[in-house]
């Protein structure tokens, strides 16, 4: 138990400090590409994405991996991409940001963390269980761009890699 726990602390202190020194927020990534010009984050974001995709893909093809996501709760994403989007903009940045930015000492950061923390145990609570089951209960049976159209995967991953090149 001692060395999760001390395995867990080193983990945590080294990722905290390649986020801090590398400056890792999506939000500000995204935010630089328009007000900076700055695509550095997008270009980074793009290759791991390809990477992921050609990776998983692979993996899947040759039968070592399953991917059983089940129904796709449309109303749920809209609403709480919705709300998600508010929160970071709110907040200044996305909970990476956040974090690192909280342990630099900015007192704002500190607020989102609270303000994190709490509405996730609201979410979480018997009280928010009818609205939780409400977002879940509209579903589709397609939850991928793939299955929607009835394509194979890799035309799509062709098209992801051509754009990132």
């Amino acid at each position: 138990m001692f060395s999760m726990i001390l395995s867990g602390l080193i983990c945590g202190a080294l990722l905290g400090f390649v986020m801090q020194r590398g400056r890792f927020c999506l939000t500000g990534g995204f935010r630089d590409m328009y007000i900076a010009k700055n695509n550095r984050m997008f270009y980074a974001l793009l290759i791991a994405i390809s990477v992921q995709s050609v990776g998983v893909f692979a993996l899947i093809q040759a039968g070592l991996l399953t991917y059983e996501a089940g129904a796709f709760p449309w109303l749920g994403t809209v609403i709480g991409g919705y709300l998600f989007g508010l929160g970071i903009v709110l907040a200044g940045g996305c909970a990476t940001g956040t974090w690192y930015r909280a342990g630099e000492g900015l007192i704002g950061s500190w607020i989102a963390l609270f303000t994190y923390m709490v509405m996730s145990a609201v979410m979480r609570s018997p009280h928010a269980s009818g609205l939780n089951q409400t977002l879940q209960h509209y579903t589709t049976e397609h939850n991928s761009i793939a299955d929607t159209f009835n394509l194979s995967v890799w035309p799509l991953v062709a098209v992801l890699l051509v754009i990132t090149l």
